[in-house]
C-alpha cells in the first residue's frame, strides 16, 4: 500500500496469491516521519541507500500525471489501493494467522478521499490453473496445495457444515475473497481432483471432532491415506491422533 502526499496510498496484496502485503508511507506535511515501509506488517529500516525528502517536498504522487504503478516492482501486484489524505498502519490491511502467516485483509475499511481508488489485478481462475498444472509433476502435492490454501483470507464468518447447502460448487467458491475454514477444506479437494494426477483418487472432507480440546476440524483424506489440514499439515491416517474422530464425511463426487 501506499500513502500519498497527505497521507497513504495502500496497496499490495494478494489476492489468491501474494503473499507480501507492502504498505509504504509518503507524509510531505510530517517531520519526523516522512516515508517508511512496512512489510507484512513489520517495519523495513535497512536500505542499501537513504534519500528522505525535506518536509513539504513535491513528490510528484497524486499529481494531474500519469502514476507509474509498479513500475519498479520485480514482483506481480494483486492489489493496489491509494487512501488519499489518510494514514492507516499495517494491520488495517492485514494480520498475521493462527499459523504466523501475513494474511492480507480481503475488505480494509479505508477512507479514499478525493482521489483515492482500489485497482485489483488478480486473476483468480488462472492463478488457480497454473497450481493445478504445477500438482501434476510436482514432487510434493500435498505441500504444495496447503501452501497455497494456507495463505488465502480467511472470512470471520460461520459455515454451517452440517448443511449439505454449504458445499460451493468451484467455480463459485474460487471467486469468493475470504474463506472459512471449511471452505478451505472444500477448495483443497476441489483442487485435487481437477488435476489428472488426482482426478481418480477418491477424495473426502471429515467433518472432525478434536476431543480433548473439544474442536472442529475439516480434514481432506486422499486415498484413505493421505490427511491435509491436521495442525495445518499433512499426515497419514495411521498417524492421526486417536482423539481425532470423523462425526460427518463428505465423499467427493467425480468432477468432470
Amino acid at each position: 500500500m501506499v500513502n500519498s502526499s497527505s497521507g497513504l496510498l495502500g496497496t499490495a496484496f494478494l489476492l489468491l496469491y501474494i503473499s507480501c502485503v507492502l504498505l509504504v508511507r509518503q507524509v510531505s506535511q510530517i517531520t519526523s516521519v516522512r516515508r517508511g515501509a512496512e512489510k507484512n506488517g513489520v517495519q523495513e529500516t535497512s536500505f542499501s541507500t537513504t534519500n528522505n525528502p525535506s518536509q513539504n517536498d513535491d513528490t510528484a504522487a497524486n499529481m494531474a500525471a500519469a502514476t507509474k504503478i509498479g513500475q519498479t516492482l520485480d514482483g506481480y501486484l494483486a492489489q493496489y489501493i491509494m487512501a488519499d489524505g489518510q494514514s492507516y498502519a499495517p494491520t488495517t490491511f492485514g494480520s498475521t494467522n493462527s499459523n504466523g502467516v501475513w494474511i492480507p485483509n480481503a475488505s480494509p475499511s479505508v477512507t479514499y478521499g478525493t482521489n483515492g481508488f482500489e485497482l485489483k489485478f488478480e486473476d483468480k481462475v488462472k492463478v488457480w490453473k497454473d497450481l493445478r498444472n504445477n500438482l501434476e509433476t510436482h514432487p510434493r502435492p500435498f505441500e504444495a496445495v496447503l501452501h497455497f490454501v494456507n495463505r488465502l483470507p480467511r472470512s470471520s464468518s460461520k459455515t454451517n457444515a452440517w448443511d449439505p447447502k454449504a458445499k460451493i460448487e468451484p467455480w463459485h467458491l474460487i471467486e469468493k475473497n475470504a474463506f472459512t475454514e471449511y471452505e478451505i477444506a472444500q477448495l483443497t479437494a476441489y483442487t485435487l481432483q481437477l488435476t489428472d494426477r488426482f482426478s481418480s483418487s477418491q477424495i473426502e472432507i471429515h467433518i472432525s471432532k478434536e476431543t480433548k480440546k473439544n474442536i472442529l476440524l475439516y480434514l481432506v483424506y486422499v486415498d484413505n491415506f493421505i490427511v491435509i489440514g491436521y495442525n495445518n499439515g499433512i499426515t497419514t491416517v495411521e498417524e492421526l491422533p486417536g482423539n481425532i474422530v470423523s462425526q460427518k464425511i463428505y465423499r467427493m463426487p467425480t468432477l468432470n
